[in-house]
């Protein structure tokens, strides 16, 4: 990002420095997330991600790490089993769901949080053309607004051949008329007859 200055060779996502103004638009930035509603309702991920957007502030990249997380925000032993206590990953994928959230319903700002996935260093994007690229919504949300996408197309669709299908049946139902002639339209012997006038041969019979 043109606004963050990446160490070579060190991996995406992590970040050597941040500019003074970027700082001070990350931190407040960090406080408008903090008092949102998806982040006021879980001291978890409030606490771990303050700590993670603080950290990158200050340049303590290096305490950026699953176990030193663990012992540094959820208070847990310097040498605990982080396969028996994922409790760092899982608040992480959760920051991730409120960060999306957040971002989709209220975030209004230049500046915009990210938390790669397999990182716990946070990344930063202006949202404006004229300073940097747009950012993109997660992977995850893009598959839930396709599918809902879809979802109404067929829906949508599905209207539309009802009401042809009504409109078709009212056009062509048979009238009282079609009724009465189809016994002998649908019959293959058909008998006609015919009425005949006698009167010309009266007539002829009275003047001899």
């Amino acid at each position: 990002m043109g606004s963050l200055d990446h160490t070579p060779g060190a991996g995406a996502g992590v970040v050597s420095g941040w500019s003074d103004v970027l700082r001070s638009e990350a931190l407040a930035e960090l406080e408008r997330v903090l008092e949102s509603p998806q982040f006021r309702t879980s001291k978890k991920c409030s606490r771990f991600f303050r700590h993670i957007v603080e950290a990158v502030v200050e340049g303590r990249l290096d305490c950026l790490k699953e176990r030193t997380l663990g012992v540094d925000v959820f208070d847990r032993e310097p040498h605990y089993d982080t396969n028996q206590d994922p409790i760092v990953r899982g608040t992480a994928g959760e920051v991730r769901k409120r960060l999306a959230q957040y971002y989709l319903e209220a975030g209004e700002g230049e500046l915009r949080f990210s938390l790669p996935l397999g990182s716990y260093v946070p990344d930063a994007h202006y949202v404006t053309p004229e300073r940097l690229n747009r950012v993109q919504p997660p992977a995850a949300l893009t598959n839930t607004r396709r599918r809902h996408h879809w979802f109404a197309i067929g829906a949508v669709t599905l209207a539309i051949c009802a009401v042809l299908a009504s409109g078709a049946w009212l056009l062509f139902r048979p009238t009282t008329l079609d009724r009465f002639w189809a016994p002998v339209l649908g019959s293959k012997t058909v008998l006609v007859c015919l009425g005949l006038s006698f009167t010309p041969f009266v007539h002829a019979a009275r003047a001899f």
